[in-house]
């Protein structure tokens, strides 16, 4: 849950949780609709996923950091939110952040950003973490990667781990690598985009909503299952 302090940090600068839906990439959440939330225009309505989320996350931390071998101490967690190191316009609420060790090379430390999501989102994720080698970046959805790149752009970190569970046994770790290609794409938007719609300082106005594509990064629909009934409704297939 987000501290006062964090809500200053936060309220005039783009964040993680909100730069997919301002560039216009988040399936479900248009750059206006994100803005008259970061803005407090319009109140965030918690639900019952919210609070689930907030009331499993801490067990999940222990799960994951478990996984991964992150001792107790090495990490923090619940972490306050922080202020880019080169971009002090852009800001991030990472779930866990790795602390520095002297045995741990700095390029190896890492965050951990965690999601507690329906089964059915399973749909959107192409594959299971490994399946294409070391790196996960092209499985996970790419509102939530950009999520994670924006994370590692405000740390300085150059790699992340993206945890969700879907219930069940279904916890997968997805492991994320920093992309500058991606980054440098996005920098530019999200500057343009904080100077127009955010900075106490510009004029703040309201996002034009013309360039979302709602399409990209939503589950793939797949044919429904034929139930018995259906089968034998089916027209016989004739041969020759």
């Amino acid at each position: 849950m987000l501290t006062d302090y964090d809500l200053e940090v936060r309220k005039n600068r783009v964040t993680a949780s909100n730069v997919s839906a301002f560039l216009a990439f988040h399936p479900w959440k248009t750059p206006s609709a994100a803005w008259e939330l970061h803005t407090g225009i319009r109140e965030f309505q918690t639900n019952d996923d919210v609070r689930l989320g907030e009331f499993l996350e801490p067990g999940l931390v222990q799960a994951v950091t478990t996984r991964l071998g992150w001792p107790e101490g090495s990490f923090e967690y619940p972490c306050r939110s922080l202020i880019g190191i080169d971009y002090p316009w852009a800001a991030a609420t990472p779930d866990v952040l790795q602390l520095e060790q002297g045995h741990i090379d700095p390029k190896e430390m890492a965050g951990i950003q965690i999601k507690n999501q329906n089964p059915h989102m399973a749909r959107g994720y192409k594959g299971t973490p490994g399946t294409v080698g070391p790196c996960d970046n092209t499985l996970i959805p790419l509102y939530m990667l950009g999520q994670c790149q924006w994370e590692m752009l405000v740390t300085g970190r150059l790699k992340w781990f993206f945890a969700t569970y879907m219930g069940g046994r279904d916890l997968r770790i997805y492991r994320i690598w920093r992309n500058d290609t991606m980054l440098g794409k996005m920098i530019p938007k999200a500057l343009a985009f904080w100077k127009e719609h955010i900075d106490p300082d510009g004029p703040q106005t309201r996002p034009d909503d013309a360039k979302w594509n709602p399409n990209i990064g939503k589950p793939v629909s797949r044919s429904r299952k034929l139930k018995g009934a259906d089968l034998l409704n089916q027209p016989i297939p004739r041969s020759g």
